[in-house]
């Protein structure tokens, strides 16, 4: 608790010595990080790039359950489609790949790490679309 009067405690002593010193300005300097100017728009990149990320696997995943629904084949095999193997398949990525992705970001820059894999979605979600254009699943 500090002093009521106006007398110093003995633990103030370097404080005072060094504020009597240095103005209280390069004290504040020292003492406080100020972020990168540019902090904000590499914050906001990084939402966006989650935003979009998330938008599209869920897009994706709509479309595809609702092509396995309008498919014309048995209520059992499109059931256990729709309710198994799509899920399945959109959550294996993120266990076979979080290792190596936090591998990757720890050895190279996350944004390098990030710009990579943006464009690797992008192919996968071409080999996606040409297979949804080509009415093949398979593919």
């Amino acid at each position: 608790m500090p002093p009521r009067n106006s007398e110093s405690s003995p633990n103030s002593a370097p404080l005072e010595a060094a504020s009597a010193t240095q103005p209280s300005s390069e004290i504040h300097a020292a003492t406080e990080h100020a972020p990168p100017k540019n902090w904000r728009r590499g914050f906001w990149s990084l939402i966006a790039t989650q935003f979009q990320a998330a938008f599209s696997e869920n897009m994706l995943k709509w479309v595809v359950s609702f092509i396995i629904l309008g498919m014309a084949i048995p209520q059992a095999q499109r059931d256990r489609l729709f309710v198994l193997i799509v899920p399945l398949l959109f959550s294996i990525p993120f266990l076979l790949f979080s290792m190596a992705g936090g591998f990757l970001a720890d050895h190279y820059s996350k944004r390098s790490v990030t710009i990579a894999t943006k464009y690797l979605e992008m192919a996968i979600a071409g080999v996606a679309l040409v297979g949804l254009a080509l009415h093949s699943l398979p593919i």
